[in-house]
């Protein structure tokens, strides 16, 4: 073919240029770098598989950073749940918002960054008052530093489970919502 347009040669019409399969865009799509990998983002379920697996990454990080915090440095529970709250956050955000809502552009600080930090920000007093409360509670038990691990470390997965859909209900209508 040549490079100039031939007048036989239909013209590509836009859905065609940015889907490929009903599934991948291989085009321009907005919130992404021209020809960077854009992973499907249509369908809420597969955001929410998307979401779970990242949010497994982030659990993984934050919740060895708790245990090592509890275990080894012999930290408060308040203090281990933030450090780890932050760091699993941290990384939530930056690699969910790519795998699973498929951003790549330079997050808007008020439409994206502020509700997302909100959302985390409830979620993560949740799980730093149940962390709290629930060392409060076994403090006159007098349990072993390992038993205490574990039961603060249970306490902290039942809050993050619990408040995972919710959360992923609202970064995905507010904070990512597709235009």
């Amino acid at each position: 073919m040549s490079a100039s347009t031939d007048a036989t040669e239909p013209t590509p019409d836009v859905d065609a240029l940015t889907l490929q399969n009903d599934h991948l865009p291989i085009g321009p799509v907005e919130g992404t770098e021209l020809g960077a990998p854009v992973p499907a983002r249509h369908g809420v379920f597969g955001r929410l598989i998307r979401a779970g697996a990242t949010s497994l990454g982030a659990t993984v990080l934050s919740h060895g950073t708790y245990i090592a915090l509890l275990a080894a440095a012999h930290s408060s529970a308040t203090f281990a749940s933030a450090v780890a709250w932050v760091i699993g956050a941290s990384f939530n955000y930056f690699i969910g918002r790519r795998i699973t809502w498929g951003r790549t552009n330079r997050p808007h600080p008020v439409r994206e960054m502020l509700p997302y930090i909100a959302v985390i920000a409830a979620s993560g007093m949740l799980s730093i008052g149940v962390a709290t409360l629930t060392d409060h509670v076994i403090a006159p038990m007098h349990l072993t530093n390992t038993a205490r691990t574990v039961v603060l470390e249970l306490a902290n997965i039942a809050s993050y489970g619990v408040v995972f859909f919710f959360k992923f209900t609202l970064l995905d209508r507010l904070v990512f919502r597709h235009r």
